[in-house]
């Protein structure tokens, strides 16, 4: 009577599923083929097995684990059902749902052919399957539960059940577990293959790691069994969607020659995969041609770059080779990929025979597609071989590669050495190097392939990891070795995991050398050979470490000092360091050595916590008979170093440990107190190595309170907002755990009539990090209520701030912080303000951040006196970098004429309001004045003006607030620049003069004190710049580079010195002669020892076309020395024109016949003393030349001629 409820149950339940396929088409069940699902007339789904008979899904819950809908049921008669025997019921699919049945208070996971293992907790379902993991559970009915068979094992969360889908956070892969590990799927295309959904696949926590076993890359028929080997023989596997188009390239290779002994491309062909994803296993190629069977090796079929992507064979009897994709190719939904059918020629093959590929039949491509068509046969073109001699290309082992025994963790290992050597006939090129993964290393155990070009010393490409097909390929290497020359390599790779296993990569795959290689001379591809039958491997495996374990004491580990009766107190950290493979670590043991009073029960709840904090073992207790805690918690240490911290609760369990003095110090011996084994290969691990930290002394909370001496002693004007008053240490050095402030007391000692109350908006700010606070200090974190004073008269007042964020000061360290405060507007001048912190016990509240045990605190140390001014100063002066007086032309721009200097006080800042600016020169030189100021207080850039005037006798600039503020203990430099008027000679006459001056620093400089709010002025005197000349020419007087130097000459006529005088600037012509009373003043020094000069030794100027300025020098007294100062040019046999933009050159020349004692020297140079040593005159347009005496300024700091001697 229950069968026949359960059953009624059963059948309603696929009646209301049925309705969404009442279309379903009949067949014969002749055509059925085991793994199809059937129905009669009725609403019940089968599913046909192996054995031929049928299975039935009790629920529709358990048919959906295995489908996504009934679109694939086949409708058979009612008499063709009843003749398939009724064989049992499907149970749900391994690995999809967590099934329970009501009468049963527990869950199970699901195994392959119904083996139940029951989920042990909560905890570990939401360790297996995530927070959701109740949404994954279907209810059997009792009924059906005889389907199932307990296993009677349980799963505690380190692994998964078999039949399970999994992947890890962080990557794509998708995993099947099997045989305890963990299979990778190797396509999305295998996925869908396998009849599994994504939904299926669950994210596995990082703590749980498995080997990896051999990927799954097709359908296999075990696993697509819904009956789980109920019927005897194999389920088929179904096949897949879509059409596969097979299509010869358009630019398939053309007919060609083919060399003997090299390789080509017979055939470029597509394959296009429409309608849905699909895989391709195998490709049967037929050979055309008037060939033989034997004329052909190494066939495979390539990418575009030449790497091998099937097998390489040679042709059967039949004349074809079955190519073979291991693992299948995947194309997805709507992709077009090309590929290359690729051949060799055998050595001895004669000339004029010709060869050609074929994909012959639709039949010779194995998909997981429904149908393949294309124009078969997909032909390429015929290729004759023509009996030349090319080039050779030789591979041979190049030195021993030793097992160096690499750890996991290891970088650029060289695995394997090779050479080329190209034949004497021409030199080749090397395209492409492909390398297989040899060893028993799974594909994901290195990485970082490398090929190292030893001949160039140089990396030629790094590959990420191996292709699934265990390949890494070095495509454009373009490698020229030219003919008798050789070329060596290397292979380097990283090891990341797989202790116990080795690892290598191979050359050479059976005969063929996977290497793309051709003939620069004749163009042929070249088939390299292995002459040697070396066979492409490194000559030795490189076998990866097994597990190693050590520990040694880190350098982040607490330094001597000192911790607190309290929880989680910090006694060391140890570097625990993996090699070879993750070590699971079963048992760690500390032990204490101890000092003073303390004793082994002292700490409890010991931990051992990793480095982002999170707990690993524990929590543990020591015990007084045994001075050691052991923890006994399973952990995995990850290859390479890791830092673990180990904490206790340090509690006085007698009530008088710590009275002595108690010390402890942590060891870790990692031989005796350490067991572990290696996660991959279970090997025991014998850990290495001694941690010894450092001696930690039990200590009360303790806290030390200084006021310093900064800021110094000094004025501060009245109204002075947001200063710093006085400072402060907080000082942790002798505490034994950290401590938290809340509260300190301040003092203000008050003398000279003053009151505390002038200090308003009192704050305590703190150096809690590396910023800066916006008044530019490093106390950047306001910690405090704002309290002001509120006591009178003179002597100490005391204010209590309390802080709105506790202060923590770290033991053994400190914290700096500040009072910060407004002074009145109010103050009187002269008051005197001492702020400290309050020196009675007390006067800060402090508390320890772990016991919360009250520190005694009392402060020490005195802050500055500050004086209460009324306002600051301001002094003006001119610079000292102020321009000498100098020659301006017309029109000239923004020329500098003056820098002021204006300083203030430290009282308080003072803002610029209002500046005049004087001309004590003639008041008509400058068109426009510009102003400019070396700091600015708007951000403005200071190359931009803070003001600028039209020129006159004397103008006032007017300052916005803000624009310029002078630093309270600091200057600003006032740059004044003009445009020069237009001189014309008339109006404005060749000689004017311009003064800029601040006439009266009282009223000429106007500020405003920024903290006082007064009006600052300077002292009543008259400032003045430099007296500028202005001109329509300015005459620039060098040395100019053609003017002799070294030996003296010896002649009648010697040229002794050469000066330039340009007139680059100017507007009218500069002329100088003996009519308009011009002259040059020159002056001679030297030795002129032996030189008699009888009659004189004379001196001779000319222009720099040679014309003759003046001769008249010709009586010099030289005596024993030369010492001449009124050698004076005074152009009577000639005029001096200097040329607007042009320039004049004045040489001079002396008799220097008599110059013939060594010794002898002589120089020629103008001195600056005095204005009228250089007159000269400007062609005005007004009519006659004008003379200008300017020696002083266009000499300054005096020429000379170079030094001429013997």
């Amino acid at each position: 009577m229950k069968k026949v409820l359960v059953m009624s149950v059963v059948l309603a339940t696929l009646v209301w599923t049925m309705g969404l396929a009442t279309f379903i088409p009949a067949v014969s069940a002749a055509t059925l083929t085991a793994g199809d699902l059937i129905k009669g007339s009725g609403s019940a789904v089968y599913f046909y097995a192996a054995d031929g008979k049928r299975y039935t899904f009790p629920t529709l819950s358990t048919y959906m684990t295995w489908y996504a809908d009934f679109s694939t049921v086949k409708t058979i008669t009612d008499s063709e059902m009843a003749a398939i025997s009724l064989a049992g019921n499907v149970v749900v699919r391994p690995g999809t749902k967590l099934i329970k049945i009501d009468t049963v208070p527990k869950v199970f996971a699901v195994e392959p052919k119904g083996k139940l293992v029951w989920v042990a907790s909560e905890a570990v379902a939401n360790t297996l399957y995530g927070a959701d993991w109740a949404k994954k559970i279907v209810t059997i009915p009792d009924g059906f539960w005889t389907n199932y068979t307990d296993s009677g094992l349980s799963l505690s969360g380190t692994t998964y059940p078999e039949g399970q889908l999994v992947k890890w956070a962080g990557s794509t892969n998708v995993y099947y577990v099997t045989g305890g590990k963990k299979a990778l799927v190797s396509s999305d295309a295998v996925l869908a293959a396998n009849m599994w959904k994504a939904g299926d696949v669950v994210t596995a926590p990082a703590s749980i790691i498995m080997v990896d076993g051999t990927a799954i890359t097709a359908a296999v028929a075990t696993l697509v069994d819904v009956s789980q080997g109920g019927g005897a023989g194999s389920v088929v596997v179904p096949t897949g969607a879509g059409t596969l188009t097979v299509a010869l390239a358009g630019d398939t290779p053309a007919a060609s020659p083919v060399a003997v002994s090299g390789t080509a491309n017979f055939v470029k062909f597509g394959l296009t995969a429409n309608g849905a994803a699909m895989t391709v296993s195998k490709i049967l190629i037929t050979k055309g041609g008037y060939s033989g069977t034997g004329d052909v090796e190494n066939i495979k079929i390539t990418d575009l770059s030449g790497v091998g992507l099937t097998n390489s064979t040679s042709l059967n009897t039949n004349g074809t080779a079955n190519l073979t994709f291991s693992p299948a190719l995947s194309l997805a939904a709507g992709e077009t990929r090309y590929f290359y059918v690729k051949s060799g020629i055998v050595a001895g093959v004669s000339s004029g025979v010709t060869v050609s590929f074929a994909i012959a039949a639709s039949s010779d491509v194995t998909s997981s597609a429904a149908t393949v068509a294309g124009n078969f046969p997909v032909l390429g073109n015929a290729m004759s071989v023509v009996a030349v001699t090319i080039g050779t290309a030789k591979v041979y082992t190049d030195g021993t590669v030793t097992d160096t025994t690499p750890d996991s963790g290891d970088n650029n290992v060289i695995i394997n050495k090779f050479r080329v050597e190209a034949g004497t006939t021409e030199a080749i090129t090397i395209e492409s190097i492909t390398l297989m993964e040899a060893g028993t290393a799974g594909l994901s155990d290195v990485k970082n392939l490398e090929l190292w070009s030893v001949t160039q010393n140089k990396s030629l490409g790094e590959v990420a990891a191996y292709d699934s097909n265990g390949k890494v390929s070095f495509t454009n290497l373009n490698i020229v070795v030219g003919k008798g020359e050789i070329h060596r390599f290397s292979v380097r790779e990283d090891i990341v995991s797989g202790a116990g296993l080795t690892t290598n990569t191979d050359l050479v795959d059976g005969t063929e050398v996977l290497m793309s290689v051709k003939g620069n001379a004749y163009g042929f591809y070249i088939t390299a050979t292995d002459p040697n039958t070396w066979g492409g491997k490194g000559a030795s495996d490189q076998t990866i470490n097994t597990g190693a374990l050590s520990i040694s004491k880190s350098t982040t580990t607490p330094a001597t000092g000192k911790i607190a009766e309290a929880a989680d107190q910090l006694l060391a950290v140890f570097d625990v360091e993996a090699k070879g493979e993750d070590v699971r670590v079963s048992a760690f043991k500390v032990t204490f050595t101890l000092g003073g009073t303390g004793d082994g029960a002292d700490l409890i709840s010991c931990k051992l916590t990793d480095k982002d904090g999170l707990l690993v073992a524990g929590p543990a207790d020591g015990t007084d008979a045994l001075d050691y805690v052991n923890f006994t918690d399973t952990f995995v240490v990850p290859v390479g170093i890791n830092k673990y911290s180990l904490k206790c609760r340090v509690f006085d369990s007698d009530s008088n440990d710590f009275t002595g003095g108690a010390t402890y110090q942590m060891v870790a011996t990692a031989a005796t107190g350490i067991t572990a084994k290696g996660v991959s290969t279970n090997d025991s691990i014998t850990a290495s190595g001694t941690a010894t930290a450092n001696v930690m002394t039990v200590a009360t909370v303790a806290l030390t309170a200084t006021t310093l001496g900064t800021p110094a002693a000094q004025s501060v004007a009245a109204g002075t907002a947001n200063m710093i008053w006085s400072t402060f240490t907080l000082d942790a050095a002798n505490s034994g755990e950290n401590v938290n402030v809340t509260n300190v007391v301040l003092e203000d000692t008050v003398t000279v009539a003053g009151n505390a109350e002038d200090i308003d908006n009192v704050e305590v700010w703190c150096d809690q990090s590396s910023a800066s606070s916006e008044r530019g200090d490093i106390y950047e974190k306001k910690v405090s209520d704002t309290e002001s004073w509120e006591g009178t008269g003179n002597g100490d007042d005391l204010l209590s701030v309390n802080f709105v964020e506790t202060v923590t000061v770290t033991k053994n360290s400190f914290v700096k912080c500040a009072v910060v405060a407004d002074l009145g507007s109010g103050a009187g001048a002269g008051e005197k303000h001492t702020i400290s912190l309050d020196t009675d016990s007390g006067d800060v509240t402090a508390t320890g951040a772990d016991t919360g045990a009250t520190a005694t605190v009392t402060p020490t140390g005195a802050g500055q006196t500050m004086t209460v001014a009324a306002n600051g100063t301001l002094t003006v002066s001119v610079d000292a970098t102020s321009p000498k007086a100098a020659i301006f032309v017309s029109s000239e721009a923004k020329q500098t004429v003056a820098v002021f200097k204006l300083a203030a006080n430290s009282v308080e800042a003072l803002d610029l309001d209002e500046l005049t600016l004087t001309d004590d020169g003639s008041d008509t030189g400058v068109a426009t004045y510009y102003i400019y100021s070396s700091r600015r207080a708007d951000g403005v850039a200071v190359t931009e003006p803070i003001a600028s005037t039209p020129g006159q006798a004397a103008v006032t600039a007017v300052i916005t607030d803000g624009t310029v503020s002078v630093p309270a203990g600091s200057y600003v430099l006032i740059t004044v620049k003009a445009d020069i008027n237009y001189i014309d000679g008339t109006t404005i006459d060749n000689g004017a003069t311009l003064e800029v001056t601040v006439a009266d620093g009282s009223t000429d400089v106007l500020t405003t004190g920024l903290s006082s709010g007064a009006a600052v002025v300077g002292t009543a005197t008259n400032y003045d710049a430099a007296t500028h000349q202005l001109y329509e020419a300015r005459p620039v007087v060098t040395k100019d580079s053609s003017s002799p130097s070294g030996t003296i000459g010896t002649g009648a006529s010697t040229l002794v010195a050469v000066f330039k005088i340009d007139n680059a600037s100017g507007t009218q012509d500069i002329v100088m002669s003996a009519a308009n009373d011009d002259d040059m003043v020159f002056n001679l020094s030297g030795s002129a020892t032996g030189v008699s000069c009888a009659g004189g030794c004379a001196v001779v100027f000319k222009d720099k076309n040679g014309n003759l300025l003046s001769d008249s020098q010709t009586a010099i007294n030289l005596g024993g020395g030369i010492a001449v100062t009124n050698l004076n040019l005074d152009f009577t046999d000639g005029t001096l024109t200097v040329p607007v933009g042009d320039y004049e050159l004045v040489k001079v020349y002396a008799n220097t016949t008599d110059f013939t004692t060594a010794g002898n020297s002589l120089q020629v140079w103008l001195d600056d003393a005095a204005a009228a040593n250089f007159s000269w005159g400007i062609d005005s347009s007004a009519g006659g030349a004008q003379v200008m005496e300017t020696a002083d300024i266009s000499w300054r700091g005096d020429i000379y001629g170079n030094t001429l001697g013997k």
